[in-house]
């Protein structure tokens, strides 16, 4: 055999080593795949938990169940007082937002809202706050907290107060609790329609008469009436009824501008304020009206006030507060 064949031997064997060794590698050993840390479920209950547990104790008012939940030299930090707090207001419900993976995977951020509260008349405003949480040997603990700004929320002034529900003739609002509501019935023209009698026209009859009076003097006064309208509108506010009171609508011109078309949970309603001393004299006086699902007008009637003052308080009182309960009873 020459040299040049010995050569090509020695050519053909390399390959053949080589191919065999990318062989190995392609089809037979596999790459480590790499390591990816994560968050544990198990690890975000126990944080929420811990979290949780902190945030009853903070309701009870109780530091001392409030310690096996933060970490001992956080526990320095905190003045027993300060977290007791008052009876008024006070921590009351909570929600945990979410929870967030730090560093690694013993330390967790879980952001919540706490709620301050009023016995007896709920959220009165909120923190959303966050809570650290560290495993320390065996146990999650809270290491630190960061208080946001507090954030007032407006008062439902209505929360509290009484409900008056007509059910014959389908409406429901809610009035100040230091008022009471009395009902006189039909009127006498009403009652006159009742047995068969004849009335003059000059006063409407009426099915109702709710008044509602403080104990010095009467509010406010809803009045129910039989009349049958398509809608409520500015433009059939003459034509509604002549009521013979403040509301009465033949005094058209005695109204302190236009009528004023209000939308009160889906309801239309009409507002109608009175001059004093416009072609009737007199006080002050209002009304809104609205019908019920069977057509009936009713309407809230205010009036009697000899200081414009104390009537426009009464007169916002049942536009901005009471008429914003107003609902329908089908």
């Amino acid at each position: 055999m020459n040299q040049k064949g010995f050569v090509n031997i020695i050519l053909v064997v390399i390959v053949v080593i080589l191919v065999g060794l990318v062989g190995y590698f392609v089809f037979v050993q596999k790459p480590e795949a790499p390591t990816v840390t994560q968050t544990s479920p198990v690890n975000e209950t126990a944080v929420k938990e811990v979290v949780i547990g902190f945030l009853k104790a903070k309701q009870s008012r109780n530091f001392e169940n409030a310690k096996p939940f933060l970490n001992s030299e956080f526990t320095k930090t905190i003045d027993s007082v300060e977290f007791a707090g008052t009876s008024n207001p006070h921590t009351g419900r909570f929600e945990i937002r979410d929870v967030q993976f730090l560093s690694n995977e013993k330390t967790y951020k879980v952001n919540a809202r706490v709620y301050e509260e009023y016995t007896g008349e709920g959220d009165i405003g909120y923190n959303d706050n966050s809570y650290y949480v560290k495993l320390f040997d065996d146990s999650y603990l809270i290491y630190n907290i960061e208080y946001e700004k507090y954030v007032e929320l407006a008062k439902d002034e209505t929360a509290n107060w009484k409900t008056y529900r007509n059910e014959e003739y389908g409406f429901e609002i809610k009035y100040p609790t230091e008022l009471q509501a009395v009902s006189s019935g039909p009127n006498k023209e009403q009652k006159k329609l009742d047995r068969g009698e004849m009335i003059s026209g000059t006063i409407p009859p009426s099915y109702d008469t709710i008044t509602f009076s403080n104990a010095t003097k009467e509010q406010f006064s809803v009045i129910i009436f039989p009349v049958n309208k398509n809608e409520v509108s500015p433009n059939g506010f003459k034509g509604y009824l002549s009521m013979g009171s403040a509301c009465d609508t033949r005094w058209i011109d005695s109204v302190s501008g236009e009528p004023t078309l209000l939308n009160k949970n889906g309801i239309s309603v009409l507002e109608a304020q009175v001059i004093s001393g416009g072609p009737r004299g007199g006080s002050n006086s209002g009304c809104y009206y609205f019908k019920n699902s069977r057509g009936n007008l009713i309407v809230f009637n205010i009036s009697g006030f000899e200081q414009k003052s104390d009537f426009l308080n009464v007169f916002h009182l049942v536009g901005d507060k009471v008429l914003s309960t107003l609902s329908l009873i089908k």
